[in-house]
């Protein structure tokens, strides 16, 4: 990890947030509001659909 800003703390992504494995979720799913979706895709390539 590289130095956090001054301020900021380190932190597992599943200390801070429910994490749901398993789900397919397709573009009919997404909405403008409510919980947001974080798919794999994304974690893998953030600038992708």
């Amino acid at each position: 990890m590289t130095q956090l800003p001054r301020g900021w703390c380190g932190a597992k992504i599943g200390d801070l947030c429910g994490l749901v494995n398993g789900k397919a979720f397709k573009p009919s799913d997404w909405r403008e509001s409510g919980l947001p979706i974080v798919r794999i895709q994304n974690l893998n390539n953030p600038h992708g659909p």
